[in-house]
């Protein structure tokens, strides 16, 4: 049986901070290196890199607690504090500052999410 050997859509993104948006969020499941199942978020984001967009995905636990970086990356993506008790839609479509660098095998990871600047309105209703 014939191997293809494919390249991780993330290894190619070079360390830095980049414009991007955040394209889907769901939930998954990951074996742990106990062999437990653990429940997670998958963020797959499009970053812009040299004016090409560029697939990266990152995992989060389900757990938004405060300190949490699931908390921190919706916060980030919404602009806002989240408010305890609140629902909220996911953020899909949102635009974000996107952290990369490598993790511990050398990859492309995502390492964090800032909220993307805002434009100063010189009139409202009017950016700058």
């Amino acid at each position: 049986m014939p191997f293809t050997v494919s390249e991780s859509g993330n290894s190619d993104i070079a360390a830095g901070t980049y414009t991007g948006m955040l394209e889907a969020v769901g939930e998954t499941k990951i074996s742990s290196e106990f062999g437990q199942d653990q429940d997670m978020f998958r963020w797959d984001f499009q970053v812009n890199v040299n004016g090409e967009l560029k697939p990266i995905n990152a995992l989060s636990t389900k757990k938004i607690g405060p300190g949490s970086k699931t908390r921190k990356w919706l916060e980030a993506l919404l602009r806002r504090p989240l408010i305890v008790g609140e629902t909220i839609d996911d953020p899909v479509g949102a635009n974000a500052l996107i952290v990369i660098g490598p993790n511990k095998k050398g990859y492309s990871s995502v390492l964090d999410v800032l909220p993307a600047p805002q434009h100063e309105e010189v009139l409202p209703g009017v950016p700058r």
